[in-house]
C-alpha cells in the first residue's frame, strides 16, 4: 500500500510537470506566432505581445519565457530606431531623386536639339548623387546659320538652384532669341534684372554663352566666371585663354564684354563644368587639364558624342570608388566641312 501511494504521488508530480511544460511551451509558441505576424509599422505591438511571457521562475522554462520576452522588447525598441533611420534615408533619397529629375527636365531634350549640317554637337549633364545639383546648359538655334550654346553653374543647391536655373534659361532665350542681343549684352541684362551685387545676396552664377556661325565657324562669346573651354586644333588640345568677368551677381559694377574667335574645319571644342575639372580619385588627386587634353587629342578623330562617351568613361575610371559630389556637364562641338 505504501509503495502504491508513493507511486501515485510521483505520477501526480510528473503529470503536473508535463502539464506545466506543455502549457508553457504552448504559451511561448502562441506568442512567437503572434510575433511572426505582428505589424512592423507598429513596433510597440512587439512589447505588448511579449510582456505576458515575463516570469520570476528561475528554471529552464522560466529562462525560456524571459529570453523570448526580452527578444520581443529589444526587437520593438531597435525596430523603432531602424524604422526612423530607414524613413530618413528613404526621404532623403526620394528628395534627391526628385531634384535630379526636375533638373534634367529643365535641360533640352534630344529631339529639341538643333540639327546642323556643318557642326557636330554633343552634350550631357550627369547630376551628382546628392542635393548639389547646380549645373545647366541650353542649345538652340536663332536663325538658319547661328546656334547658341549656354552652360553654367549656380552656387545655390537643391530647389533654390532649380529656381535660378529655370529663370536663367528663360531669360537667356528671351535675350538672345527674341531681343537679338549679343552674349555679353545678354549677361549684362540678366545681371541687372537679377539684382547683381545686391547686398545680402550670396548666390553667384558662373555662366558662358556664345553664338556660333554654323557655316563659317566664327563665334562671339561672353564668359562670367565659367571655366575656359578647351579646343582641339590640328590634333593639339590646349585650354583657350580668354578674358572673363566675375560670376553673375557678385560685382554690381561689372560690365561684360564679348570675345570673338573661330573654329576652323576639323576643330573641336569642349566646354565643361567644375564637376569634371575638379573630379578627384581615391587618392584625392584632381583630374588634371593635362589628363583631359591627352584624352581629347586621342579622341580627336571621333564624333562629338563619342568624345563625350570617352570622357565620361575616362573620368569614371580615374575616380574609381570615389563618389561623384558635383554635377558633370559638358558640351562638345566639332566643325565639319562645307558640303
Amino acid at each position: 500500500l505504501g509503495t502504491l501511494l508513493l507511486m501515485a504521488v510521483l505520477l501526480s508530480a510528473v503529470l503536473r510537470f508535463y502539464q506545466r511544460f506543455y502549457s508553457v511551451l504552448s504559451h511561448v509558441e502562441g506568442r512567437l506566432k503572434d510575433l511572426s505576424g505582428a505589424d512592423l509599422h507598429e513596433p510597440q505591438n512587439l512589447g505588448s505581445i511579449t510582456a505576458s511571457l515575463g516570469t520570476t521562475a528561475s528554471d529552464e522554462l522560466g529562462s525560456l519565457c524571459n529570453t523570448v520576452g526580452t527578444l520581443g522588447k529589444n526587437l520593438g525598441s531597435n525596430l523603432n530606431t531602424l524604422l526612423e533611420e530607414v524613413s530618413r534615408s528613404s526621404g532623403e533619397h526620394a528628395a534627391v531623386q526628385a531634384i535630379r529629375a526636375m533638373q534634367l527636365q529643365l535641360m533640352p531634350r534630344a529631339e529639341d536639339m538643333p540639327t546642323a549640317r556643318f557642326i557636330d554637337i554633343g552634350a550631357y549633364l550627369i547630376p551628382c548623387r546628392n542635393r548639389n545639383c547646380g549645373d545647366f546648359y541650353d542649345i538652340f538655334r536663332i536663325d538658319k546659320d547661328n546656334v547658341v550654346f549656354v552652360i553654367g553653374t549656380v552656387s545655390d543647391k537643391g530647389i533654390s538652384a532649380l529656381r535660378y536655373i529655370g529663370v536663367l534659361l528663360t531669360m537667356m532665350r528671351k535675350a538672345l532669341m527674341l531681343e537679338g542681343l549679343r552674349p555679353a549684352e545678354a549677361l549684362n541684362f540678366i545681371h541687372r534684372n537679377l539684382g547683381g551685387g545686391r547686398e545680402g545676396n550670396k548666390t553667384t552664377i558662373s555662366i558662358m554663352a556664345f553664338i556660333l556661325s554654323e557655316f563659317t565657324g566664327n563665334f562671339i562669346m561672353a564668359n562670367a566666371g565659367f571655366r575656359n573651354p578647351m579646343p582641339i586644333h590640328m590634333g593639339m588640345a590646349r585650354e583657350l585663354t580668354l578674358q572673363t568677368g566675375p560670376p553673375l551677381l557678385r560685382d554690381p559694377a561689372v560690365v561684360y564684354t564679348d570675345i570673338k574667335s573661330k573654329l576652323d574645319y576639323g576643330d573641336t571644342m569642349l566646354i565643361y563644368s567644375d564637376g569634371i575639372g575638379y573630379a578627384k580619385n581615391e587618392a584625392d588627386e584632381v583630374y588634371s587639364p593635362r589628363q583631359l587634353s591627352k584624352l581629347l587629342e586621342h579622341c580627336a578623330p571621333q564624333s562629338s558624342p563619342e568624345i563625350l562617351q570617352a570622357l565620361n568613361h575616362n573620368l569614371r575610371t580615374f575616380a574609381g570608388a570615389r563618389e561623384l559630389t558635383e554635377d558633370m556637364t559638358a558640351i562638345c562641338i566639332k566643325k565639319d566641312g562645307v558640303d
